[in-house]
């Protein structure tokens, strides 16, 4: 377990490869927001959704993309998903404005069911590439930018405090994207980022148990700053987006990552973690 826990938090090589979003997402027109739920509120307010407009969203979700849609009081609709994650039955999915499509865990969702339904439809395709930063369709397509819009979260690769992409592809969109939309302000890591950053590199060489007491210290550390402690997760969650963290120089860290060690050493971790549940009475839905 603590190889693992190394594995996932080792520090990024400090390589300078002089690269920014813009190069990397060649395909879009790519924002920056501190959580991709606010990269999808504010898309959805640059598409101008209304309430009465409808969004078709898979079963299995995460709580935190319902916070945006239940703010712009957009009705809710769902199609189901098959053990492997894919939709079943699309010809019979209801009527919406917008359909949202997810890879799951960074690995590419097939779109084709997706964009025959947007084409029937007039629907606007998002998708969800939350946990996909610099991963590819087989066709070789960056995850994020094969939708109309999309978005995907740096955290939940990467170590960093915050961080979230909205990408717009479609033409026209990327042209609304301009007239409408003002970067947020970039501003330098808080005392309270700093502390993040200096327990995920404590947590890099500890175990389970430890790490544990170190959630405990986190919570703590938030009750003093903040006046509060991190809020427990509960039902209310998928209406409430959470605090905003402003967004800090994203380009910066990303100009000193070496993506090739990035993907490697994330091809590899996956590896590690199938063997690591082989023999056990659980489906790999997705083999490499």
């Amino acid at each position: 377990m603590k190889e693992l826990i190394q594995s996932v938090y080792r520090p990024q090589r400090k390589k300078k490869i002089g690269l920014n979003i813009s190069q990397i997402y060649k395909q879009s027109e790519t924002y920056f927001f501190s959580n991709a739920r606010y990269a999808l509120l504010e898309g959805l307010k640059i598409l101008q959704a209304k309430p009465e407009q409808k969004i078709l969203i898979p079963e299995f979700i995460c709580c935190h993309l319902l916070a945006p849609l239940n703010i712009l009081g957009l009705k809710i609709l769902y199609y189901s998903l098959n053990q492997s994650l894919e939709p079943t039955a699309p010809e019979h999915w209801p009527k919406a404005d917008y359909i949202i499509a997810v890879n799951y865990f960074g690995v590419a969702q097939n779109l084709a069911p997706f964009k025959k339904y947007c084409v029937q439809n007039q629907a606007l395709l998002i998708e969800d590439n939350a946990h996909g930063f610099l991963s590819r369709s087989e066709e070789g397509s960056l995850l994020g930018e094969r939708g109309d819009i999309g978005i995907t979260s740096l955290r939940k690769v990467v170590n960093i405090a915050n961080g979230g992409l909205l990408h717009f592809v479609r033409d026209d969109l990327k042209k609304l994207a301009k007239r409408h939309f003002i970067q947020p302000l970039l501003i330098e890591p808080s005392p309270l980022f700093n502390l993040k950053l200096v327990l995920k590199s404590m947590i890099a060489t500890l175990g389970a148990k430890e790490i544990l007491g170190l959630i405990n210290i986190n919570r703590k550390i938030r009750k003093i700053v903040k006046g509060y402690e991190i809020p427990l997760g509960s039902e209310i969650d998928e209406y409430e987006i959470g605090e905003k963290i402003n967004t800090w120089d994203i380009n910066n860290f990303i100009g000193k990552l070496d993506l090739d060690f990035e993907v490697s050493r994330r091809r590899k971790l996956y590896l590690e973690l199938g063997n690591l549940f082989s023999g056990l009475p659980v489906k790999i839905i997705f083999k490499d």
